[in-house]
């Protein structure tokens, strides 16, 4: 029987498309005073293994969030909306980490 190979393929190109992975971009609506109100409680996801950056965007008037995981996404995510961050304020990203020099 002759099986298919487009799910494991599909799930091994997923697995090699670029180094980073945007989960879900935020809308830039919010105000940068506001971010700035929220961006101590965006800091707490600094506690969870794997999160690299929490920063605010001025310009794209968001806080930005860089995981290295699907997984530290998934908690960062659950963590902002325990400390009601809107998720349209966070432009959480999925970052591959780089090789370490002299390794």
């Amino acid at each position: 029987m002759l099986r298919s190979l487009a799910l494991p393929s599909a799930a091994a190109f997923s697995l090699t498309l670029g180094l980073q992975v945007l989960v879900k971009p935020c809308n830039g609506d919010t105000a940068v005073p506001v971010l700035e109100e929220m961006l101590p409680r965006a800091r707490a996801a600094l506690d969870i293994p794997g999160t690299q950056q929490v920063i605010l965007d001025h310009g794209r008037r968001c806080i930005g969030i860089e995981v290295r995981t699907h997984g530290t996404a998934r908690l960062v995510k659950l963590l902002l909306r325990g400390v009601e961050i809107p998720r349209e304020a966070v432009d959480l990203r999925v970052v591959e980490p780089g090789p370490v020099p002299g390794v």
